[in-house]
């Protein structure tokens, strides 16, 4: 009978033992936590090959930028004035570019775009569409869909290029009117 006394469900717990619950539920969060963050370094190490030491969220962000990365990718470097770039709303790539960069117009202090603005919004929706319907033909191929061997590393702007070449014959033209044109 003593035991029933000593386990009793029923009662209040004491106030410091609940405060010791609360505080072991933290740490285990923040555990948690951590070694989600080193999962999630190691798998970016293993697919990517990085092998980035940084001490910060803010650090990680500010060195992944996409700017950033297209910097560090060369992109920038292989286009010419007569080329253009099309981004989205928020990639402002303008002063890096050599070319033009064809991005939605922005809905910023005013009510209502001007018509100009809705025009030029419409024209680049629509070309954004054969775009997506392009990026849609390449992943059907399921290249990158799985993990990367680090082997082919080296050589996966090739890879990527050849890819997208191979898909520009795959299923005809996307604009039929421009391939009667051409």
């Amino acid at each position: 009978m003593d035991s029933y006394h000593d386990h009793d469900y029923c009662a209040v717990p004491e106030p410091a033992a609940v405060d010791q619950v609360l505080i072991e539920r933290e740490e285990m969060q923040r555990e948690i936590e951590d070694l989600r963050n080193k999962v999630e370094e190691l798998t970016m190490r293993s697919r990517f090959g990085l092998q980035r030491f940084v001490g910060s969220d803010a650090q990680i962000q500010s060195f992944t930028s996409d700017k950033e990365l297209c910097k560090q990718s060369g992109l920038f470097s292989l286009l010419t004035e007569d080329m253009a770039v099309m981004a989205v709303k928020g990639f402002l790539i303008d002063d890096c570019v050599p070319g033009k960069v064809y991005r939605p117009p922005f809905l910023s202090k005013q009510s209502q775009m001007p018509a100009a603005q809705v025009h030029q919004t419409q024209q680049i929706a629509h070309l954004r569409v054969h775009i997506e319907r392009l990026i849609g033909r390449i992943k059907l191929n399921k290249l990158f869909q799985s993990e990367i061997p680090m082997s082919l590393m080296g050589s996966i702007n090739c890879i990527w290029a050849v890819a997208c070449l191979l898909t520009n014959y795959q299923c005809g033209p996307l604009v039929k009117a421009w391939a009667k044109e051409q």
